[in-house]
């Protein structure tokens, strides 16, 4: 991610349509959503995808939930069998307890001369994760028979969200994908509960009724119907749906 705002710097884009891939093979200064730490392992995939728009920050509500979905179609492809937590984060379901994470995204917006930039950070674990976080993620080589190196999977990715991201400026938005990311959320409207933080003292818990156009989490609590912005969710009962 710095690495492609420093490429906006030295050769800002000239036409609408620019686009570029930067990807790495070693990180060390990996980041998550609101400042937390990203820890990789050898042969993970880690990548930022940079595309043009011209469409005003507030059209691009929900990009990230289109992120996820895009990715999760690829994976797909491959033989993954993968579901989205919200907001960003690509998982595993093991039971109706438990999730593991298989990659996560990471989504802003910058200003370059004439365009505006969405820069896309994926980070996905291809290999297995790292010990420190072993009980909590897991790796693509542990679902797939056939192994694939992040090498091979970045140009696939990367076509896939060429296509979501025009379609997402170009027609309506995250409206346009909110179905399809529901069908593929690890929790199930009506049947899943959830626990969210937002705050450090100030936690939520109810039952999952999905996302709305914006991509904001919807909670029913007490008979009423909650909207969510952001926030870390920090407990789940997937339920029998899942």
């Amino acid at each position: 991610m710095d690495e492609a705002r420093n490429l906006l710097q030295e050769q800002p884009p000239t036409e609408s349509s620019w686009s570029a891939i930067i990807y790495a093979d070693e990180q060390t200064a990996g980041r998550g959503r609101q400042g937390r730490s990203w820890i990789t392992s050898a042969g993970a995939l880690m990548a930022t995808y940079v595309f043009t728009t011209e469409v005003a920050v507030s059209a691009l509500a929900g990009y990230s939930l289109a992120v996820g979905v895009a990715v999760s179609r690829v994976l797909e492809r491959y033989g993954i069998t993968n579901r989205l937590k919200w907001p960003n984060d690509i998982v595993v379901v093991e039971s109706a307890r438990t999730l593991r994470k298989l990659g996560g995204i990471l989504v802003e917006v910058h200003d370059s001369a004439r365009y505006r930039c969405v820069l896309v950070g994926l980070g996905l674990n291809v290999t297995a994760p790292p010990e420190q976080v072993r009980d909590i993620a897991v790796g693509m080589h542990e679902l797939q028979s056939e192994e694939i190196t992040a090498a091979e999977l970045i140009e696939p990715i990367g076509a896939e969200l060429l296509v979501m991201h025009r379609a997402f400026c170009s027609y309506s938005g995250f409206r346009g994908m909110r179905k399809e990311w529901t069908e593929r959320a690890c929790f199930v409207p009506g049947q899943s509960t959830v626990q969210i933080d937002i705050g450090e003292l100030h936690q939520v818990k109810g039952t999952f009724v999905g996302v709305d156009e914006s991509g904001a989490l919807l909670l029913a609590q007490d008979g009423a119907l909650r909207t969510f912005l952001s926030g870390h969710i920090t407990g789940y009962e997937l339920g029998a749906g899942v």
